[in-house]
């Protein structure tokens, strides 16, 4: 995260953040989906889909986009990091606005 206001992460953390017996503070989550996410996140990325798709990705993010010529791809990129709905939200919605009209 690279332009989120600060605020903003302490109400999230405030929001998610819960101190376990041990003192120390976790992330509320339910483990069995953090599982899943994690492991369709390591699995081969699916073919890029034949119908028109937007990619919206942070110009600082450390994902590589590598979209084949030819595929119905729009790449916007915004300025910020990974987390694009964090730090360029309003960038990314009026990318995806623009995308749906």
């Amino acid at each position: 995260l690279f332009s989120t206001p600060r605020a903003l992460l302490e109400a999230e953390a405030a929001a998610h953040l819960e101190q376990g017996a041990d003192g120390r503070w976790r992330w509320r989550c339910f483990a069995p989906a953090v599982i899943s996410a994690f492991g369709a996140m390591a699995a081969p990325a699916p073919p890029w889909p034949p119908c028109p798709t937007l990619l919206v990705i942070g110009a600082r993010s450390w994902l590589p986009v590598d979209v084949p010529p030819g595929a119905a791809v729009e790449v916007v990129t915004v300025p910020g990091g990974h987390s694009v709905l964090w730090d360029d939200f309003e960038e990314t919605a009026g990318a995806v606005a623009r995308f749906l009209d």
